[in-house]
């Protein structure tokens, strides 16, 4: 069974959750977080997420409207609204939960208000219409909720790539400032010395980051990356511990994905709370951005145990 280093941890409680109650659509909207007994940290925020495409193709029909976010402009190719719980049980396993908070269904794939001005022109729903509502992961399957109440399996996973060691927990704490005391240079000193042992090789980019080299085979150890993927690099900010850049490598030596990072301390730990991540593709000779996904969180709850 292999472990995952403190940062990663960060990052297993920011992307996943687990309660101690069924989704149904009667709960829906209602629903007061309630962490399960054998739940040792979690977190629940509300995400919403635009998908942009940053090209215009040359078939695109007059009058195809854009959209954008944060100043970025762009045609609209998904959206969503969701409640997220993640947690990780006192055994160190990683479950998530998320149901749709916009649009009623999952299929609506736009803002409310744009959907309200075009539903009266899109195509009738068909009678056997029972989009899914919510999603689950845990026990080594994923589930999703439909708008009617049925629970459908979707994929299994493999437990062990989704597992903390639980005694690497409490000490990343440390890391995340809630009861640290040391001055920032020990902190960074501190830090700089984890990630010097853990990769070997630290890039110190000033006196407060540092860069990091991860290759894929760390990686697949406990996730299912891409093989295509050679290494992934990550820039730290080595006060608190957060990744605040992160870029996917692919065979070639390129950064095909890049994702700038924000955070909010909340209960004294630093929760990410949005997400910009740019995908490059490679078309006609040309590598790219092309498409543009923004994650915005916000209404983050942090629950903790001690023991």
């Amino acid at each position: 069974m292999g472990t995952c280093n403190s940062f990663t941890i960060i990052a297993f409680i920011v992307f996943y959750s687990c309660v101690d109650e069924s989704v149904s659509p009667q709960n829906e909207g209602k629903r007061i977080t309630k962490w399960a007994p054998n739940i040792k940290y979690g977190v629940a925020y509300n995400e919403k997420q635009t998908v942009l495409q940053l090209t215009w193709p040359e078939q695109t029909v007059a009058g195809f409207s854009k959209s954008s976010s944060e100043n970025v402009e762009g045609i609209l190719i998904d959206y969503s609204y969701q409640k997220v719980e993640t947690s990780i049980d006192k055994q160190g396993y990683v479950s998530t939960n998320s149901r749709y908070l916009d649009g009623g269904d999952a299929w609506m794939h736009m803002p409310p208000e744009d959907y309200n001005k075009l539903k009266n022109t899109m195509p009738a729903k068909p009678d056997d219409y029972d989009p899914p509502v919510a999603s689950e992961m845990h026990d080594g399957q994923a589930f999703l909720t439909t708008l009617s109440g049925n629970v459908i399996p979707t994929y299994s996973y493999n437990m062990e790539n989704y597992w903390v060691d639980p005694s690497q927990i409490d000490s990343a704490l440390g890391l995340l400032d809630v009861n640290d005391t040391s001055s920032t240079n020990e902190k960074v000193k501190s830090r700089y010395d984890e990630l010097s042992q853990k990769y070997g090789s630290v890039n110190r980019l000033d006196n407060f980051f540092a860069s990091v080299q991860i290759t894929s085979n760390e990686y697949q150890k406990k996730s299912e990356y891409n093989t295509e993927i050679s290494a992934i690099k990550q820039v730290v900010d080595l006060r608190d511990g957060t990744i605040i850049r992160e870029g996917i490598v692919d065979q070639q030596g390129r950064i095909s994905n890049m994702s700038f990072i924000g955070y909010k301390k909340v209960n004294g730990f630093m929760i990410e709370d949005f997400r910009k991540t740019y995908e490059m593709v490679e078309e006609e000779g040309r590598f790219f951005a092309k498409y543009m996904t923004y994650n915005q969180r916000d209404n983050i709850q942090v629950y903790l145990k001690s023991n």
